[in-house]
Formats: structure tokens, C-alpha cells, sequence
């Protein structure tokens, strides 16, 4: 990626047969994270989860009065609020993992355009 605003991070984790991917798109306004994991075992058939988080730095317009989501972000490592979608990340995500697992540049490239979509959105409201 060449956008010098956005750090991205991957980890692969396997445990107990199964295997665990994450992708981080991180900047300035907050985070994108996206995970899939399986193959998760069960009626003979193996099975993929997948969700999407989007974690901001400051609460958006309908968040104003909540406190944070966590008040210590594993992600952004200080206090976030987050949204998420794990039927997003089953319909959008995880086909363009499967169809080429190693493909990172471009689940990367769609992630950091989430981000632009996502943490863009409260300024052009104003």
C-alpha cells in the first residue's frame, strides 16, 4: 500500500485445526479490522466465520454521549468506540479471501477504502 497515512498489519494464528487471519488498516481517525477464521467443524462441514470492525478514535454523531467501546483498543491502543458487520465481512470479504488467500494487496486496498468511506462519512454531514 502506498498511502503513507495507513499503517496495515496482518497476523495468522492457527489453533486446535483451525486458522485465524486478521488485516489492519490504521490511520489517524481510527481503525479498520477485518478477521476470518475456520474451518470451524460442525454438521460434516467445514465453516468460515468473518466479521468487520470499524474502531474511531472519537465517538461519531450518534455515539456523542456513550462512553468508549473499550476503554483500552487492542487495535489503536487507547480508548475507541467500534461498529461492526460480520454479514459485510461473510458477503464482501471472505469470497475475495477464498477465490486467492494469499491476495493480501487486495484486501488491504479494500480495506483502506472502508476507511475512507467510514471515517469520511461524519465530515461530510457537517
Amino acid at each position: 500500500m502506498s498511502d503513507p497515512k495507513l499503517r496495515f498489519k496482518y497476523v495468522y494464528a492457527p489453533y486446535f485445526g483451525s486458522h485465524s487471519h486478521v488485516w489492519q488498516c490504521i490511520g489517524g481517525q481510527g481503525a479498520v479490522h477485518l478477521h476470518i477464521s475456520g474451518p470451524h467443524h460442525y454438521d460434516n462441514l467445514d465453516h468460515w466465520s468473518a466479521g468487520i470492525e470499524f474502531h474511531s478514535r472519537f465517538p461519531g454523531k450518534e455515539q456523542q454521549h456513550d462512553a468508549p467501546s473499550h476503554d483500552m483498543c487492542e487495535v489503536l491502543k487507547a480508548p475507541c468506540w467500534h461498529d461492526g458487520s460480520s454479514l459485510h465481512a461473510s458477503e464482501h470479504y471472505l469470497p475475495i479471501w477464498q477465490a486467492s488467500p494469499h491476495g493480501h494487496e487486495a484486501l488491504f486496498q479494500n480495506l483502506a477504502n472502508e476507511y475512507g468511506k467510514f471515517f469520511m462519512r461524519d465530515k461530510e454531514e457537517d
